[in-house]
């Protein structure tokens, strides 16, 4: 069996570049960035030049609190601790929130979204950096594990159970709650402008940014939109993959079959938070055009851009008046309704 892997671990420059580009036109004023390193990804703020010296050190401490809380695999971790005790521990107000946001998400994407994935995707190696096919018998008792798992919530003492047997992975939104955190962050500092990209989720305030979508199977970019406030996040089969025995296997897997979806290669999706377009994008690659049915009527305001197996984009119609959507190589597009017979 010969393997071809592409890990998230890759150089800054695929990172930054290969996800998603993001341009900002210059209007008398000057934007600079500034990197740091959380999440296992390189993080990127970009906010006036004037405002860098004092926002660097409050971003880093948050990069740094929530990232040593969510880290699964840190026995200091606070959803180490919650995948571990089996009973309802102390957890603070962000993992409250994050992990309730995740259970509206689960629900309202038919399941599509789903916090409890980590032991699929550890069966399959995708935490490691030797990712390989696991026994059809071993998927199997793994996503019945998935399916039967839920949290008891109890926001007002701060408290949380883990029910089941599967495990909390937060991979599929925790990028996006940060740009959010980052976000609300600098509006109590009253900054007005900037660009946050926190993994390829982007996050954009004050000014109009033409945000591109990666060509998934050559160079470049498919298009871009036009974005003056709110988030842009992109899933796809191109990173954090294997070949073997000719086929792609990719790390996000549909929670009901324990396999990756085939059905597309990229799916972006633009929403006002940040939070929501991760994980929206996330269930619409492990679901595929099951879950997309689901998500376009459940999310009637959100834009998507798809690019299908067989390198089709479909996107929807708010996609072309509200962001502007503009093809910058020689394809065809097809809209998405309401209902979408695909």
């Amino acid at each position: 069996m010969n393997f071809k892997v592409v890990t998230w671990l890759l150089a800054f420059p695929l990172l930054m570049v290969a996800l998603i580009f993001a341009f900002w036109k210059a209007r008398g004023f000057s934007l600079e960035s500034f990197y740091l390193t959380g999440f296992d990804s390189f993080i990127e703020i970009r906010v006036e030049a004037h405002e860098l010296s004092k926002l660097r050190p409050e971003v880093e401490k948050l990069v740094s609190e929530l990232d040593r809380k969510w880290n699964r695999f840190a026995p200091e971790s606070e959803i180490y601790l919650l995948n571990n005790a089996r009973r309802r521990v102390k957890l603070s107000p962000d993992t409250i929130s994050v992990l309730q946001e995740a259970l509206i998400l689960q629900q309202k994407t038919g399941g599509y979204f789903n916090p409890f994935m980590a032991s699929l995707v550890d069966a399959w190696g995708f935490s490691g950096d030797k990712p390989s096919v696991p026994d059809e018998s071993t998927v199997r008792k793994l996503v019945l594990d998935v399916q039967k798992s839920s949290l008891v919530i109890d926001p007002e003492n701060g408290e949380a159970q883990l029910l089941g047997s599967g495990s909390v992975d937060l991979g599929g939104i925790g990028k996006g709650y940060l740009a959010d955190k980052i976000s609300s962050l600098f509006r109590k500092m009253r900054i007005s402008t900037f660009l946050i990209n926190a993994g390829g989720t982007v996050l954009v305030s004050g000014r109009e940014f033409r945000i591109g979508i990666k060509d998934p199977r050559g160079e470049g970019i498919i298009g871009s939109i036009s974005l003056k406030e709110g988030a842009v996040a992109t899933s796809g089969d191109y990173f954090r993959f294997f070949i073997a025995d000719g086929k792609r296997y990719f790390h996000i897997l549909n929670p009901f079959s324990g396999f990756p979806c085939r059905d597309f290669q990229s799916v972006t999706v633009v929403s006002r938070e940040a939070a929501l377009s991760d994980a929206l994008a996330t269930a619409l690659m492990a679901g595929g055009r099951e879950a997309l049915s689901v998500i376009v009527q459940s999310f009637p305001a959100i834009g998507i851009c798809i690019v299908d197996a067989e390198g089709k984009v479909l996107i929807t119609p708010n996609m072309l008046s509200e962001f502007k959507f503009k093809v910058t190589k020689e394809i065809n597009y097809y809209l998405l309704k309401a209902d979408p017979r695909l």
